[in-house]
């Protein structure tokens, strides 16, 4: 009986695919920074369409940036421990469920609870372990 090499023994990874990451990067940046700048447009509009003072629908704006800033830490430390493919379909899930709910809403409480669940969704770069430290 020999041996098995430490070659054989290794799991074999999956191939690379640098041109389709970059092009799913590239998508999902181009929607997280469209989902963020969508409101600005109607922003002069939205007290009239959701019956709302102007002050507070600024929160629109405001509840999105929010949560986006508290979740980058949580999800990049929750990526490290329980992987970044589980995160991202997590941040993907509120995204989805964010727009839905801000969509159908037709007063300001849905509507900021919708943005702030879009806000837990996004997601900024996501670095592999191998490219910390370098550049792209």
């Amino acid at each position: 009986m020999s041996a098995a090499s430490p070659a054989s023994t290794r799991r074999k990874s999956a191939p690379s695919r640098p041109i389709a990451v970059v092009t799913v990067t590239a998508l999902i940046s181009l929607i997280v920074s469209t989902m963020q700048t969508l409101v600005i447009p109607i922003a002069p509009e939205l007290p009239r369409l959701v019956n709302a003072a102007p002050s507070d629908t600024a929160w629109a704006v405001t509840a999105t940036l929010l949560a986006s800033v508290v979740v980058t830490p949580v999800m990049g430390r929750l990526g490290d421990m329980y992987g970044k493919r589980l995160m991202m379909l997590v941040s993907l899930s509120f995204l989805v469920a964010g727009s839905f709910t801000a969509a159908l809403s037709d007063s300001l409480a849905p509507l900021i609870t919708g943005r702030t669940l879009q806000g837990l969704g996004r997601v900024r770069k996501v670095r592999p372990a191998r490219f910390v430290g370098t550049r792209w």
